[in-house]
């Protein structure tokens, strides 16, 4: 008797149990026949257990009768076996059953041909020939068989699907080696030619590598070397930093050498603190300088106009308008219109004595002069003087256009006052002829009038003019 499957016993139950169509069927005609069903569906082998339908094991034994699974496969036993599986041992109860794959509900599987592949496409496998068989370029080559070739250091073994690269041997300079398998510890390298690398042992204590011959070497030193720094005489030194005192010094203790920068300050000389430089920041960029040129700021950066604004630092001028001073100041513009100002001096509006311009004669026998636009605290506020020594005017006007000459007060309506000194003769007006050898017109401070060198005749002379009349003055 063997395992029965599903379509077994329905057979087996319509057989054991028959209709009732003549109604002498008891219930202990059924119970017997369900008993008799029961007894179709089961094998058993010299009274042994019921199959075992477990994955098999290899850790236990298996009896004649007993069943397992395998690989999806229903065995029963029917040589007493252990260990690994023995098909020899085993009868195929269920199984192994064939299924095709377009009996799964997510596989259509359409005309299969060899060399087609499963992918995956909107929710369903589909049989797909692949875009490539496999690989088709090897490093730039395209040829279908294709062999790796051994060098001077390298060994390829190509065995299955597996390519072995080993290495053999020692790799020479002219191939970015050195030419060396093994080193001893503190062995140099150096270029002995320009193929070749040559191993440099270490020297002794105290040594010191130099160049012999035009390759390195050590030699001992002709001296013991440094033995004293700043005064440390410590075997091993250190270097540190610091801020400390008021200007960059080198401070050494013990075995340290500090250097120390203190931050700049108003007694410091130093470096900037992120202070200063958060102050100094987005600051001006000189531009490229000309001789004699005088910077300046535009509001945005510093600028020069060196045509317009030169310093002739040799001869100690300033020339504005000019690059070509001529004197300590020297003003030039080319005036377009009478009203064109080279120069202003303007007082505030607060200033009581008016604008001053000083002309000062430092030397031996010379004298202050002051051009003033007077003020309110002048007593010809308005007018215009010429001040000597800070003290007399020599000139002076008030704002009515009068004038006076050798006194303080313009007169009133007085177009020009002539005042002479103390001296009563003394001449308050001369007039002078061309040549400057005698006065045609004089006025003394005793009030004497003189006319000299007047016409002898009236004749080519206009209305009014005066001629000498034997000594006798005449008026046409």
């Amino acid at each position: 008797m063997s395992i029965k499957t599903k379509a077994n016993l329905t057979t087996d139950t319509g057989t054991a149990i028959n209709d009732n169509t003549t109604r002498d069927i008891t219930p202990a005609d059924v119970r017997g026949a369900i008993v008799d069903l029961i007894d179709s569906s089961i094998n058993r082998i010299d009274d042994k257990p019921l199959l075992n339908l477990r994955e098999y094991n290899t850790a236990r034994s298996y009896e004649v009768g007993e069943g397992s699974i395998k690989l999806g496969v229903i065995y029963q036993c029917t040589t007493a076996t252990t260990g690994t599986f023995n098909p020899a041992h085993w009868s195929a109860i269920i199984g192994p059953e064939t299924l095709a794959l377009n009996a799964l509900s997510d596989v259509t599987i359409t005309s299969p041909v060899n060399g087609q592949v499963l992918t995956y496409q909107s929710g369903v496998w589909v049989n797909q020939t692949p875009a490539s068989s496999g690989i088709n370029s090897l490093n730039g080559l395209t040829a279908s068989s294709q062999t790796f070739v051994n060098d001077t250091n390298i060994t390829i073994v190509s065995s299955s699907s597996t390519h072995t690269i080993t290495w053999a041997g020692i790799l020479a300079a002219t191939r970015g080696g050195t030419g060396f398998g093994s080193y001893t510890i503190g062995d140099l390298l150096f270029a002995s030619s320009s193929t070749a690398l040559t191993k440099l042992g270490i020297g002794s204590s105290g040594q010191v590598l130099t160049v012999v011959g035009g390759v390195p070497a050590w030699q001992t030193p002709s001296s013991g070397g440094i033995t004293t720094l700043n005064t440390l005489t410590a075997t091993t030194q250190t270097f540190a930093t610091g801020t400390a005192g008021t200007d960059f010094a080198i401070s050494s203790a013990t075995s340290i050498h500090t250097f120390n920068l203190p931050i700049a300050s108003a007694t410091n000389t130093g470096k900037l603190s992120s202070t200063d430089w958060s102050t100094f920041n987005n600051k001006f960029t000189l531009p490229a300088l000309t001789a004699g040129s005088v910077l300046f700021s535009n509001g945005t950066t510093i600028s020069q106009d060196n045509s317009n604004f030169f310093w002739d630092d040799t001869n100690n001028r300033l020339g504005i308008g000019t690059s070509t001073p001529s004197t300590s100041l020297h003003i030039y513009k080319t005036a377009t219109n009478i009203d064109f100002a080279l120069l202003t001096i303007q007082a505030d509006g607060s200033s009581t004595s008016g604008a001053h311009l000083k002309l000062q004669n430092s030397g031996s026998g010379g004298a202050t002069f002051d051009l003033i636009a007077a003020g309110t605290g002048y007593n010809s506020p308005g007018g215009f003087g010429i001040l000597r020594n800070s003290s007399a005017y020599v000139l002076n006007s008030n704002s009515n256009g009068d004038w006076v000459i050798g006194a303080n007060s313009p007169e009133l309506g007085r177009r020009l006052k002539i005042v002479a000194d103390s001296t009563s003769t003394n001449y308050g007006i001369l007039i002078y002829n061309n040549a400057e050898t005698q006065h045609n017109l004089s006025v003394r401070n005793d009030g004497r009038v003189r006319m000299q060198n007047l016409p002898t005749s009236a004749a080519g002379l206009s209305s009014g003019d005066l001629w000498n009349n034997s000594g006798v003055v005449n008026i046409v």
